[in-house]
């Protein structure tokens, strides 16, 4: 059969599409973006943030997502004499 048609050109095209496919697949799961949550407890609310939001980037340049877009902090502190402040880190990031 002429120009790889039949069974042979069904093998190689098959072939193709499970090498090509998953690398497409990759490549696109790297452009997007990742989100890494982190959480610190601290005496004052600016020191668990600051712990919170280095944890958070940390992971992200841990796991090779070195675009870091953004780190957004959200804390709260239980109603209770000297309760901690706990800060929950957002990053956003990617390849």
């Amino acid at each position: 059969m002429p120009n790889g048609e039949g069974v042979r050109g069904f093998v190689f095209a098959a072939i193709g599409a499970c090498v090509l496919l998953p690398l497409m697949a990759a490549a696109q799961t790297a452009q997007q973006d990742q989100s890494m949550t982190a959480t610190a407890s601290a005496s004052s609310k600016s020191d668990a943030c600051t712990a919170s939001m280095g944890k958070a980037y940390g992971l992200c340049t841990a796991r090779g997502f070195f675009n870091i877009k953004g780190v957004t902090c959200d804390c709260n502190q239980q109603n209770a004499p000297g309760a901690l402040w706990e800060c929950v880190a957002t990053a956003t990031c990617k390849k």
